[in-house]
């Protein structure tokens, strides 16, 4: 049978599956809320999906990777969205793991998720696949278990990771996001007048939280190390009203836990 989307022969089956924290199993079809179409767990062959394409965008991009490969290829795709908003994680990295040959710890592919937030993986053979989800060495990974019951098996997988509820308070360390907060030009606090005709030099270190607008959350503020009184108070009225292009996950702005030193040097005025 074709696709009538695609005009590729159709794959096996499709599978939707919800991904969990890394090292808990993903949620059962009985945890998944049921009244929404695009969040239900569905198990049945592309063929019943296909007058569901024009109506549901998901599931027709679902259909284009599943129905793109031949019964003689075995594939592992789908979609990867942040679970809260349901909006698409762009460049997001995905790890194919195959469990079948017991060897749960070094990945066997790896790639990112396109504009759309969608991957495809070529298959290792039948058996249990684990998928990991998240930025290299980020503690912020989510995993999902699939299996493949035959050779040819393809599988179409809409994956929501928990990308917010994984940072806990919702804001994100450096290394835990893809982007960092930058701040929109090279303009740094203002050198106190009577300090710098005194040829008084400094360093302020400061902590503070760039939330995902791109502004200093209020009362984030943590002032870690300063020479001088003045200048901690010109940084503190610098980041009052700085603007920042925020951190990104997966193309998503989030909040980030910023560390930042300002210098006070006359050499640099």
């Amino acid at each position: 049978m074709l696709c009538t989307r695609c005009g590729e022969r159709e794959a096996e089956r499709v599978i939707y599956v919800e991904a969990g924290p890394a090292g808990k199993p993903p949620r059962s079809s009985s945890e998944v809320n049921r009244d929404s179409v695009t969040d239900r767990p569905i198990r049945m062959k592309l063929t019943a999906m296909s007058h569901l394409i024009l109506k549901h965008s998901s599931v027709a991009c679902v259909c284009l990777l599943a129905g793109a490969t031949t019964l003689s290829a075995q594939t592992i795709g789908g979609e990867v969205a942040e679970a809260m908003t349901a909006q698409p994680l762009r460049g997001y990295q995905v790890r194919l793991f195959y469990l079948a040959q017991g060897d749960s710890t070094h990945a066997r592919d790896s790639t990112t998720t396109d504009e759309r937030g969608l991957f495809q993986f070529g298959g290792q053979g039948t058996g249990a696949y684990r998928l990991e989800f998240g930025p290299s060495a980020s503690r912020l990974t989510s995993s999902a278990r699939v299996e493949a019951s035959t050779p040819d098996t393809s599988i179409a997988i809409r994956f929501r990771v928990p990308v917010l509820e994984l940072s806990g308070a919702e804001v994100f360390s450096s290394k835990d996001v893809q982007q960092v907060a930058l701040a929109y030009n090279g303009r740094g606090p203002r050198y106190p007048e009577d300090l710098r005709s005194m040829n008084v030099t400094g360093e302020v270190v400061v902590r503070f939280v760039v939330d995902s607008t791109g502004g200093v959350r209020t009362g984030s503020l943590d002032v870690l190390r300063s020479t001088h009184p003045r200048f901690t108070q010109a940084v503190a009225d610098f980041l009052r009203t700085a603007r920042f292009h925020p951190a990104r996950v997966g193309g998503i702005a989030v909040a980030q836990l910023v560390q930042e030193p300002f210098t006070f040097s006359i050499a640099h005025m």
